[in-house]
């Protein structure tokens, strides 16, 4: 029976956990959800798991591996912190990682963001995380369609609901173990960063904005009950806008 130790948060570690409880084979052993401040689902995320399973969150100050039980493979879904390199040494089968980009484009953070922005090929990838920042070697990968009437927050439920489907693809062959994997030419693209998703957010009215450019912005900065991005008007107030786009 391979033991697995999950890494993970939300929506998509919750329906992983769904996927991985049809196996046979396989018993997950533990989790360790993200730091207090920034779970979500935790309640939900702990009812799928097994009576016996251990429960832990993330601590920034404290070792993650005196805390983590014996396991021989890991899995990070929805994870929200970096997993240090003595964590990583302590899987002998490694750490497998859903990522919701079509690695190695849009590596790092808010890929339903800068997968409107950047214009690379979009799409979800399953690889072994390494001490970097998605720079694994890549176990599979599919692209999935940027539409036109795409924003910020329906991306990134397609792409959710894309890397699902390519965990339950891959998952028994990942189980049984000598999956093989294709390079990740990492060092060509570079990692995206939460303080530059919210640097798109700035409009400036004196700014000449190609319409195409600018309609990405703001339809990638429109998600959820987020205000989306802005300019500041003569009275020095903040402008939110947001975008509602249809097909005819």
């Amino acid at each position: 029976m391979l033991r697995l130790f999950i890494f993970g948060n939300g929506r998509l570690c919750l329906d992983a956990i769904k996927i991985i409880k049809q196996r046979k084979g396989v018993a997950v052993v533990g989790i360790c959800l993200n730091e207090k401040k920034r779970q979500n689902l935790h309640e939900l995320i702990l009812a799928e798991l097994p009576e016996q399973a251990v429960a832990i969150e993330y601590q920034p100050k404290d070792s993650l591996k005196d805390r983590i039980p014996e396991a021989e493979l890991g899995l990070s879904v929805g994870f929200g912190h970096i997993i240090s390199e003595d964590v990583l040494r302590s899987f002998p089968n490694g750490i497998v990682n859903l990522h919701t980009s079509y690695l190695p484009y849009n590596r790092g953070s808010a890929t339903n963001v800068f997968s409107i922005i950047n214009k690379y090929p979009v799409g979800v990838s399953l690889h072994f995380l390494d001490a970097g920042v998605d720079s694994g070697p890549i176990i599979a990968r599919e692209t999935v369609p940027l539409l036109s009437v795409d924003t910020g927050e329906s991306l990134y439920k397609r792409l959710g609901d894309h890397g699902l489907a390519l965990l339950d693809k891959f998952l028994d062959q990942i189980i049984v173990g000598g999956v093989e994997t294709i390079a990740n030419n990492w060092r060509d693209f570079p990692a995206n960063t939460v303080k530059e998703m919210y640097e798109l957010d700035e409009l400036h009215l004196d700014k000449d904005y190609r319409l195409g450019p600018l309609i990405d912005i703001l339809r990638a900065r429109t998600f959820g009950d987020y205000q989306g991005a802005y300019f500041t008007d003569s009275n020095g107030k903040r402008v939110f806008v947001r975008v509602s786009l249809s097909y005819e």
